[in-house]
């Protein structure tokens, strides 16, 4: 269950929104970052008034689908040895919320490196579109939400520090 400290952050960098807008992929989105489903879209073209119930209600299934992701993200890292902080598990479901479950298709290295333990090349891999190819150059995903990247980031520095109590 995600604290109410996290679904504040969450709002803050989803933004909340009761009508449906392009975001900046140009996909129909609406709430708290929900990408409309087609079905969606013709309930809710673009510039039309949600909700509320709505909102909350597609936050709930957003957030649901973002933590089960989450949760078998981490139990594949435990299985890989490696022991998870409960807040790096936090950022995987803001990952997984904002990118979607299948995330770790996007960024297949830095999800082989999460679950081996290397931190750094996971930060490199998240903040740069192919280091080895292209030094210095942003991913796509830092250059549409650098604040995401930096959380996520941050959150893989602590992980990478993370000493689990006995």
């Amino acid at each position: 269950m995600a604290s109410e400290d996290f679904l504040k952050h969450l709002k803050e960098r989803e933004g909340i929104r009761n009508e449906s807008y392009k975001d900046s992929l140009g996909k129909l989105t609406g709430g708290v970052g929900h990408l409309l489903t087609p079905e969606e879209q013709k309930l809710y073209p673009e510039g039309t008034k949600i909700p509320q119930e709505v909102v909350d209600k597609w936050l709930k299934q957003d957030l649901a689908k973002a933590q089960a992701a989450a949760k078998k993200q981490t139990d594949a890292m435990r299985r890989q040895g490696r022991a998870v902080d409960p807040r790096f598990e936090e950022s995987l479901i803001s990952v997984n919320f904002q990118l979607g479950e299948n995330w770790t298709q996007k960024f297949p290295t830095a999800w082989k490196n999460l679950q081996g333990g290397d931190y750094q090349g996971a930060i490199s891999q998240i903040q740069f579109a192919d280091p080895t190819k292209k030094p210095g150059m942003k991913s796509k995903w830092a250059e549409q939400t650098p604040v995401r990247v930096d959380d996520f980031t941050k959150a893989i520095q602590a992980q990478a520090e993370y000493v689990p109590q006995e």
